[in-house]
């Protein structure tokens, strides 16, 4: 027993190094950070045609807050889901985000529509982590307590909207590759 601990260290002396590489090899190659949401190839269309087109279909869909054409990323406002009531009068909403990628002469395009869950759990989010200082003037009641309701909500992905994201996708596709115009009499 005595040789098998130095000889893992020596395995884990090798196999780390080349781990850490191939992790490197494939940030550092051009693999696809995303924004995990539903993708989908939109074809030899010209980038700003694509990012035109994704506009005008998430504008049908979300009021839009911003967008990156540097980035072709178009995001939403949020939008509240009227319908649905949940238990103790929590509500949620819907945030829609849509990005159209340069792919040579292609575009591709990836949307995430996420159904957010109002929640009213207090969270200290960047507050002071070592207790109750004494030399503070402030006790931690007043440095962790909210002053209104609002500042105890948060809003808390519970899902997404997977059919909407493929749709609002195939919309998008379909704009931009219309089927041929039949001409009368044919």
């Amino acid at each position: 027993m005595k040789g098998k601990p130095h000889a893992m260290i020596a395995k884990l002396c090798v196999a780390g190094p080349i781990f850490a590489g191939l992790i490197l090899a494939a940030v550092a190659g051009g693999c696809s950070q995303g924004m995990g949401g539903t993708s989908r190839s939109l074809g030899d269309v010209p980038y700003e045609h694509a990012l035109a087109v994704g506009r005008q279909v998430m504008a049908q869909h979300f009021p839009l807050a911003r967008i990156d054409e540097g980035k072709g990323l178009i995001v939403s406002q949020s939008v509240p889901i009227t319908s649905q009531r949940l238990v103790g009068g929590a509500t949620q909403r819907q945030v829609a985000r849509l990005q159209v990628r340069r792919q040579g002469g292609a575009a591709s395009a990836e949307a995430v529509i996420e159904v957010q869950q109002q929640s009213s759990r207090a969270c200290l989010m960047n507050g002071p982590q070592g207790g109750f200082e004494p030399s503070s003037a402030q006790t931690p009641a007043q440095v962790e307590a909210a002053t209104t309701p609002q500042q105890n909500e948060m809003w808390v992905t519970v899902r997404r909207n997977r059919p909407l994201e493929a749709r609002l996708l195939e919309q998008v596709y379909d704009r931009l590759h219309p089927p041929p115009a039949t001409q009368p009499g044919s």
